[in-house]
């Protein structure tokens, strides 16, 4: 009986891994990444004070 909740808590493992991967693989196909030269040319270099 202990090989069955084993298998079961294996099977709940591996369909919450693919839920998972739906999810991923969903948001890889609406995000949409602008090539880094047609990002903003204006980076904010911050001003670095150290005093030693």
């Amino acid at each position: 009986m202990a090989g069955a909740f084993g298998a079961c808590d294996d099977l709940e493992g591996k369909v919450k891994w693919l839920d998972n991967y739906q999810k991923v693989k969903q948001l890889k196909e609406v995000l949409v990444w602008l090539p880094v030269w047609e990002a903003d040319k204006k980076a904010h270099v911050p001003e670095v004070n150290i005093t030693i």
